[in-house]
């Protein structure tokens, strides 16, 4: 999604007027914006990776301790077996997503602020400047407005995880309601993310039917 706002918001007007230098300006403070966030989202995501996938010692305990195929372990059958709080650990997860959801969704927002300025009517094509100048802003609305609605299911998520049950036996059961709200996140986040493609094949096959229509 960030670097895809590095496309979305990449300068297009040569720099011959007064607004579209400007903008360039804004934009190299922009990317370095873009790269910081990058990290943040980046680096918080590998570590709570790699603490849910060992957060049992041994690893095994994982699975094994909410199915039949032995006894669950325990202090007593199991000396060594320890493992994290699941749900401190799903919580703090859940923080720094919300987190990361609002500040990949308030990034944007001052290029917004100098992107009509950029496209400012060229004396050689007005009406191309205009043009490309619409179509990034009904492109960039659009992944805000979806992006809005990804930052929602997260508070949603967050919400049934306040009724994660960290004894479960079987978690892939009585927690269903925030594994189907975590799908929806990712899968929102993906639709976002094809919004560019999206408007581009929707714009070529626009053209490939009015181009049949005045054949007709």
């Amino acid at each position: 999604m960030l670097f895809l706002y590095l496309r979305v918001f990449a300068p297009q007007a040569p720099p011959t007027t007064r607004p579209a230098r400007r903008y360039r300006k804004h934009y190299g403070v922009f990317r370095v914006t873009v790269l910081v966030t990058a990290v943040f989202v980046a680096l918080p995501s590998i570590v709570f990776l790699l603490l849910d996938a060992f957060q049992c010692r041994p690893i095994d305990i994982v699975w094994t301790q909410w199915t039949s195929a032995k006894p669950p372990p325990s202090p007593e059958t199991s000396p060594s077996f320890t493992c994290l709080k699941v749900r401190a650990l799903a919580y703090v997860a859940a923080s720094f997503g919300l987190a990361q959801d609002a500040t990949i969704l308030l990034v944007p927002w001052p290029m917004l602020l100098h992107l009509r300025q950029s496209f400012a009517p060229s004396p050689l094509s007005p009406t191309s400047s205009s043009r490309a100048a619409t179509a990034a802003m009904v492109t960039a609305m659009t992944m805000f407005s979806l992006g809005v609605f990804v930052l929602v299911t997260s508070c949603i998520r967050l919400h049934f995880l306040v009724h994660f049950n960290e004894a479960s036996v079987n978690p892939t059961w009585d927690n269903t309601d925030s594994l189907i709200w975590s799908g929806l996140e990712v899968s929102v986040s993906v639709i976002v993310m094809s919004v560019p493609t999206v408007r581009m094949l929707g714009q070529k096959a626009l053209r490939s039917w009015r181009a049949r229509q005045d054949g007709w």
